[in-house]
């Protein structure tokens, strides 16, 4: 075979393997998670109503209790979390950062500027904060979890003006102190 083919597949095939290795990642992380839950709860727990977010159409409301981000308790979380500054992968699925509590590890896209490092580890420990108090944070969380996070990144920080970076996918957050 000639060695530019060669190359080629070897390319295809690491592309292919790092894809698996993410849905296998993914897949392991949700199974683990709801496991977890179920054996502590006994069910996924309902979080009680308090921010509110309702979704396009007759979905139901998403919601979950205002928390306060005490240093703390960021502290605390940074001392029994690994935070690991990951390049590569982390950009390939576009995320900026996950949370993994049953190996207390928060991986960070290391390939972002340190502004977005800053906000992702904050978005991050709102997870934990969330998770330590039994709620699971996933999937349409997701979006009610960045507002507080921004909030508490506005308290640290200042207020930023709305840009595409600083936007969830249902709502554009304005930040006011």
């Amino acid at each position: 075979m000639p060695q530019k083919t060669t190359g080629l597949l070897r390319a295809i095939g690491y592309w292919a393997l790092v894809l698996l290795a993410a849905l296998v990642f993914g897949f392991a992380i949700s199974v683990l998670s709801l496991a977890k839950c179920h054996a502590v709860f006994g069910q996924t727990p309902e979080p009680p109503p308090a921010i509110v977010i309702t979704l396009n159409g007759p979905q139901a409301a998403v919601t979950l209790p205002e928390i306060d981000v005490t240093l703390a308790e960021v502290c605390e979380i940074l001392a029994d979390y690994n935070v690991v500054h990951e390049h590569g992968l982390m950009s390939y699925l576009r995320y900026f950062g996950l949370t993994i509590p049953e190996t207390k590890t928060i991986y960070v896209n290391a390939d972002v500027s340190h502004e977005q490092l800053t906000e992702t580890v904050i978005h991050e420990v709102v997870h934990i904060i969330y998770n330590r108090k039994g709620y699971d944070t996933r999937g349409p969380y997701e979006d009610l979890v960045e507002t507080k996070a921004q909030k508490v990144y506005a308290e640290l920080y200042g207020p930023k003006p709305p840009t595409k970076e600083n936007c969830t996918g249902i709502t554009c957050v304005e930040v006011t102190k």
